[in-house]
């Protein structure tokens, strides 16, 4: 399946699927959190599945121990009803998760080359909230043959002077703007191979958009994503995280 970008200007594109690993895998494992980038792989994989019956799809979810994170499984299960609604002959399997408690995460100092998101709170710093325990589940679905191959949904961040202009920008914070990740094979501690297909981590939140408006989403599927990180005690996003900045510049 191919997808590119609408604008003229651009050489964004995917051949999605085209990544030696998921050759002849059934079992097909993918991160939902509920934000506009893993819902988009999770429609582009059951639009990918709806002529291939022998492929199932597994949904992983990551659960924060705060209350107002647990929301989190409600929008995940909104976005899987609609996918069932919409491809019926696409095998979805039950939700696998795991919990990991968010304030203790947040306190945790993790080196430069352990960061990889920056800090939910406008405050500087950088957290890794689930690391572990993401590790402990694709270990655990592996090595009892729930999955083959894991998808995941993390883009490139948008550019230095967008960033600068929402007040979000953090100098560690542009190393992943404008490169291009390859996929991983991630060797774990206990040796086993973990193999995780990025589809979108060469693109910023443009693209997802674009993609958004060419497959008709924005009215029905955009509306059921959320991807604030710390919502508020109503369960609204709290507008000021990264990545309720992000989305809200891209998407209005």
């Amino acid at each position: 399946m191919y997808y590119e970008s609408s604008n003229p200007a651009s050489m964004d594109c995917i051949e999605f699927f085209n990544w030696e690993p998921l050759d002849c895998k059934t079992k097909i494992g993918i991160e939902l959190s509920g934000g506009t980038n893993s819902t988009l792989l999770m429609y582009m994989l059951c639009d990918y599945a709806n002529t291939k019956p022998h492929l199932n799809i597994i949904p992983i979810v990551y659960l924060s121990s705060s209350t107002k994170n647990k929301k989190t499984l409600d929008i995940v299960n909104g976005i899987i009803a609609f996918m069932k609604e919409k491809f019926p002959n696409v095998n979805i399997d039950n939700i696998h998760h795991t919990t990991f408690n968010f304030k203790c995460s947040l306190a945790h100092t993790y080196t430069k080359k352990d960061a990889t998101m920056p800090n939910p709170f406008l405050g500087g710093g950088y957290f890794i909230p689930h690391i572990g325990h993401r590790i402990n589940l694709l270990e655990k679905l592996t090595s009892t043959n729930k999955i083959e191959v894991t998808i995941n949904g993390i883009c490139a961040n948008p550019p230095v002077e967008i960033m600068k202009s929402l007040n979000i920008f953090e100098k560690k914070v542009s190393a992943k703007e404008g490169k291009c990740y390859s996929n991983n094979i991630l060797e774990t501690k206990n040796s086993k191979t973990l193999a995780v297909y990025n589809p979108l981590r060469p693109f910023d939140k443009s693209f997802i958009v674009d993609l958004y408006k060419q497959l008709d989403l924005m009215e029905n599927l955009l509306p059921l994503t959320e991807s604030c990180v710390i919502p508020l005690d109503n369960g609204k996003p709290c507008g000021k995280c990264f990545w309720c900045g992000v989305k809200n510049y891209y998407f209005g």
